[in-house]
């Protein structure tokens, strides 16, 4: 993996057995690679920048966005319950909804 040898240069050791997943040894952010995508999580904007212009450095980054859907699944964010518990939220209603509607079960 050509990858490996540059994450851990920038300080990131693979997080468990997942072979696309990245963990700071020190900030704690994350770095996930999906086929030609990758996510960065981190508690701050200034971490997930400084990482990204790292990453940006070594390969072809196209433009880093706020993450609004993970897998077809919407993100919705920090908001509510998610910012006094520090996790991010998945809303899956964009996904069930229209499966009920089709099925008419709602």
């Amino acid at each position: 993996m050509i990858i490996l040898p540059m994450m851990k240069e920038l300080g990131f050791e693979q997080y468990g057995s997942d072979m696309c997943l990245f963990k700071h040894k020190e900030n704690r952010a994350l770095v996930v690679l999906y086929v030609d995508d990758l996510l960065i999580s981190a508690e701050d904007d200034i971490t997930i920048e400084a990482i990204a212009k790292e990453l940006g450095e070594r390969y072809m980054l196209m433009s880093v966005y706020r993450l609004l859907f993970c897998l077809r699944v919407p993100v919705c964010g920090w908001g509510g319950l998610a910012e006094s518990s520090r996790a991010l939220v998945y809303w899956q209603s964009g996904t069930s909804h229209p499966l009920f509607t089709h099925t008419r079960i709602g």
